[in-house]
This record gives structure tokens, C-alpha cells and sequence, in this order.
């Protein structure tokens, strides 16, 4: 009977850490699943933050080249000087262009400007 008994609490043993094992490999795969769950969420979140950046830039882009357009009709020559002959401008004659150096300032003169009211030349 010894034996029987030594059989016994051996298969009782063997239960427990095979009922052990079991709860330990289900709280592992439970946490892994959990944490599964959690990051296709994490990256749901991120596709919809991107796929809503992508449309904001897409609509400013679209303004971009509207206001483009925009600047463009302004910026053309020929309705440029449409507009100065409707409000009573004209081309000025060679003898009322002047070029005019404005000391201390070098690289770009494109936005050098001076009033010669009198048309008188500067030196």
C-alpha cells in the first residue's frame, strides 16, 4: 500500500503543476492577446491621425495653387496694362526715365526707390 499511496500523491503532484502549467501558459496567452488588442488599436489611432494629416495637406495644397492662380492673374503683363490705360495712365516718355543710385546699398536694387517729382536728373 505503500506504493499505491507513493503513486497516488506522485499523480496529485503531476495534476497540480500540469493545472499550474495550464493557468500559467492561459494568463500568458491572455496577456498576449490583450496586449495584441491594444497596439492594432494604438495603430488604428495612428492610420486615422495620418489619413487626417494627409487631407489637411492635400487641401492646403489645392489653396496653394488656387491662391497661385490667384497671384498669377495679378502678376500678367497684359492685364496689368489694360488696367493702367482704364485709369488714365500712360507709358512714360524716354526723357522722364531716370536711374537713380541710392548710396549704401549693394547686392539687389530691386526695391531701391526714390521721388524725382521734378524729372530732374540725379547724380
Amino acid at each position: 500500500m505503500n506504493r499505491s499511496q507513493g503513486r497516488r500523491a506522485l499523480r496529485q503532484r503531476e495534476r497540480k503543476l500540469s493545472r499550474a502549467l495550464m493557468i500559467a501558459f492561459a494568463a500568458v496567452l491572455f496577456v498576449g492577446l490583450f496586449s495584441q488588442v491594444a497596439m492594432v488599436a494604438r495603430l488604428s489611432e495612428q492610420a486615422k491621425v495620418s489619413r487626417s494629416v494627409e487631407r489637411e495637406i492635400r487641401d492646403l495644397n489645392a489653396n496653394v495653387d488656387n491662391l497661385n492662380l490667384s497671384l498669377n492673374q495679378y502678376k500678367s503683363l497684359e492685364r496689368v496694362a489694360l488696367q493702367a490705360e482704364r485709369l488714365g495712365m500712360e507709358q512714360p516718355a524716354e526723357g522722364q526715365i531716370r536711374v537713380v543710385s541710392l548710396p549704401g546699398i549693394a547686392g539687389n536694387t530691386s526695391t531701391q526707390s526714390a521721388e524725382n517729382i521734378g524729372a530732374e536728373e540725379m547724380q
